[in-house]
């Protein structure tokens, strides 16, 4: 005899047993629903679901659905309902899904045994995301984490992932997001690298928005030796970016630097990341010259403005000229002098632009910036009694 045909003959003798009121409701459903299970393990086990055999599999769970129901057996209903949710995934109906869902979370609610709701609820936050509902996905994972007991470790944690992944998407939520994300790190610990690594930086990023920087930095300065692991290109960058600007918030300007410039070196040659590229490179400039690395801030200020320069950044542009030129003449000497020329010669580039077109307005404000720091510099020296002329 085939093993489906054995399971066949039990499940004949379980319904003869129940016909006869020798088996009770409760146990006769086992039979049922273990049925089910197998039957659909092996539509699950198969290249492409025969839509027969998810039709008449579906029949058969909504028959024993309406005989739990007939009992009052209400986690066996839940049972029928989450296998009914599975089969019409398989039929691609997702309102069904989701209806099938929310009928057995309400089953094992009403059984008593919330403990089972805590997949169901899982899914049901899943569907939620891509719903865009992120605030409903939110509330679904938090319910499924606290009826969760005993889940495997991975199930654990991607649950536990589901609920920051929802968090991430809500407004005002920083400081729970950076909770759950290391909870989601601890659960992906000795099992997933990446998802251990990517939920830490998830953490570093909602303390930074906190402006919690000292817990970001320490958060960061962890994960950053590994961030190629869950990351790639671009994302590299931008997390060694924020990485920088939380150093720069507690005034480590030097970290900070070598962390803008890394950034930068990344996205160098990335017509895609252009605007990026010289963004990070002007932040790299400032940052060097905050912790007194003027000839190399120098530099950096000069790339920066070319960045700018090969986009049309005119405001770009011209800051960074402005700033280089401060940076010369906060170094004293003969190269006060070349600061003053520096200055002088980017109000020249200025004032040779067109006054009319594109963002007139802000090139006019811009170039009256340049003059009154013109202005300045020209005071400061004349009050020190430095020729820069």
């Amino acid at each position: 005899m085939s093993s489906r045909a054995a399971i066949e003959a039990v499940r004949d003798q379980a319904a003869a047993a129940f016909s006869a009121g020798r088996l009770a409701p409760r146990c006769y459903l086992n039979v049922l629903l273990a049925d089910l299970a197998i039957a659909g393990q092996a539509i699950a086990a198969a290249p492409e679901p025969a839509p027969g055999d998810v039709a008449a599999f579906a029949s058969r769970a909504e028959t024993t659905l309406a005989l739990a129901r007939q009992h009052d057996q209400a986690f066996h209903a839940g049972r029928c309902h989450d296998l009914l949710a599975t089969a019409s995934s398989w039929q691609g109906d997702r309102d069904a899904v989701a209806g099938h869902l929310a009928g057995a979370r309400q089953m094992f609610l009403d059984a008593g045994m919330p403990w089972f709701m805590a997949v169901v609820e899982a899914r049901l936050a899943e569907l939620a995301l891509q719903d865009g509902d992120a605030e409903q996905a939110e509330s679904y994972a938090r319910d499924a984490q606290a009826h969760a007991i005993s889940l495997p470790p991975q199930e654990a944690a991607r649950l536990a992932s589901l609920r920051a992944m929802a968090l991430s998407q809500l407004p005002d939520r920083a400081a729970d997001l950076a909770d759950a994300s290391l909870t989601a790190a601890a659960r992906w610990d000795g099992i997933s690298e990446p998802d251990t690594l990517h939920n830490t930086f998830n953490a570093a990023r909602a303390y930074a928005q906190l402006g919690r920087h000292a817990e970001a930095a320490a958060l960061f300065a962890e994960a950053m030796p590994k961030v190629d692991v869950p990351y790639s290109g671009t994302a590299i960058a931008q997390t060694r970016e924020q990485y920088a600007c939380s150093l720069r918030a507690l005034g480590r300007h030097r970290d900070a630097a070598a962390e803008f410039l890394e950034a930068a070196r990344l996205v160098a040659g990335d017509p895609a990341n252009a605007a990026a590229h010289a963004f990070v490179a002007a932040d790299a400039a400032a940052e060097l010259r905050d912790s007194g690395q003027f000839d190399a801030a120098l530099a950096a200020y000069g790339r920066a403005a070319e960045l700018f320069g090969g986009l049309g950044n005119i405001v770009g542009r011209v800051r960074c000229l402005r700033s280089a030129a401060w940076v010369q003449f906060s170094m004293g000497g003969d190269e006060r002098r070349a600061g003053v020329a520096a200055m002088r010669s980017a109000l020249g580039w200025l004032e040779s632009l067109s006054p009319q077109g594109p963002a007139a307005e802000e090139r006019a404000e811009e170039r009256d910036n340049t003059v009154e720091q013109l202005e300045r510099m020209l005071q400061i020296a004349a009050e020190e009694g430095t020729p820069v002329d």
